[in-house]
């Protein structure tokens, strides 16, 4: 179920919008991946390019979203989406940055 209700239009804008994401999300870490020249960036080029991604998508999504709906998309639904649930600066061993391996004995 749906953390909120839209009608079929805005539904459409919003598949839309995330789902183009996606596609060039998809397409820069392909291009980066194949070693494209064109694609050869430092990181945080590739981060810049990752948010602009985002921030469209956003915008997309602002034309459609109340703020309530937007706001909920940020704190609960877009974390959920990224592989969230594990915590800020927790590896997927349970320790923080740079933590141990958790030993549950």
């Amino acid at each position: 179920d749906s953390a909120f209700k839209l009608e079929p239009a805005k539904k459409a804008v919003t598949d839309s919008a995330i789902t183009s994401f996606y596609i060039a999300m998809d397409a820069k870490r392909q291009a980066m991946m194949s070693g494209d020249n064109n694609q050869q960036q430092q990181p945080g080029d590739r981060m810049e390019a990752f948010k602009k991604l985002m921030d469209d998508r956003d915008a997309k999504l602002k034309t459609v979203l109340t703020d309530a709906q937007y706001k909920t998309w940020k704190e609960q639904i877009e974390p959920s989406l990224r592989g969230g649930g594990r915590g800020q600066g927790q590896n997927r061993f349970g320790g923080g940055r740079g933590g141990r391996w958790k030993n549950n004995s």
